[in-house]
């Protein structure tokens, strides 16, 4: 089953009074279930694809097919969690489900299972202030899911945590997305994240951007850290670096 279907995407801003090109006829197609991946140069459109893919941004060209339309949710987790100070952790995870009138009966169990699927049972009374920045990002993550949406948008949900932290969030999303089994479209700079949490990445080239390749990551399931020592592994990160070092070169080279 198709989760999602780009055909022909084109996008452009209006820049200095002139047209700014950011992309350029990319089509693609993910399966329901799938974890893909995006990963290209700065500057290359990666936040505006999913952004439209999300219906925050208009298309100047092309079609963006999710699902079953207006009845695919989708849920979107951004590199700043975006909590509220003044919510709890079960609040804040329950934000979503209020907003869409759940009654509290069904939306708090649903949001406590939520809390439990990401590692934070016994927090959900804990404030934003008084988490680490690892768990704040779970908590973002929970709240996502909270709406059990069909599929997951992620923006590079993990930049602003230190290596040590972002691992461990690696290892969690291995998990959490498997138990959840949702369609997965995750945005990042970091090309060994990449490989370790997809199971195709796309690449884009540089601006306007287009899909250079589309990387089939055959390693065995389920990942762990250890992964990342294998030659295998090393193979993957090389080729799809060479690939977006190049485009970057471009990007330089273009202005």
């Amino acid at each position: 089953m198709i989760a999602l279907e780009l055909s022909h995407v084109s996008k452009s801003f209006a820049s200095r009074g002139q047209s700014l090109e950011i992309m350029r006829d990319v089509s693609l197609t993910v399966q329901a279930g799938e974890f893909l991946v995006v990963v290209g140069p700065s500057g290359c459109g990666k936040s505006t694809l999913l952004r439209m893919i999300q219906g925050l941004e208009t298309l100047s060209s092309g079609s963006v097919r999710v699902g079953a339309g207006e009845a695919t949710t989708r849920g979107f987790v951004f590199q700043r969690d975006g909590l509220y100070p003044w919510r709890s952790v079960l609040r804040n995870v329950m934000l979503g489900l209020e907003l869409a009138h759940v009654p509290v009966s069904e939306a708090k169990p649903r949001a406590e299972a939520m809390i439990d699927l990401v590692g934070l049972r016994g927090f959900e009374g804990h404030y934003p202030n008084e988490l680490s920045g690892g768990m704040r990002q779970r908590v973002n993550l929970a709240r996502a899911l909270a709406i059990d949406p069909d599929m997951l948008l992620m923006d590079e949900p993990f930049a602003a945590l230190d290596a040590l932290t972002r691992e461990n969030m690696q290892q969690e999303l291995i998990r959490i997305s498997a138990a959840a089994g949702k369609t997965v479209i995750l945005i990042t700079h970091q090309i060994d994240e990449a490989v370790l949490l997809a199971d195709r990445v796309a690449v884009l080239g540089a601006r306007p951007s287009h899909i250079l390749d589309i990387v089939r990551i055959d390693l065995p399931r389920p990942r762990t850290l250890d992964l990342k020592r294998t030659p295998e592994f090393q193979a993957y990160v090389d080729g799809i670096w060479t690939m977006v070092t190049q485009a970057e070169t471009e990007t330089r080279v273009g202005g």
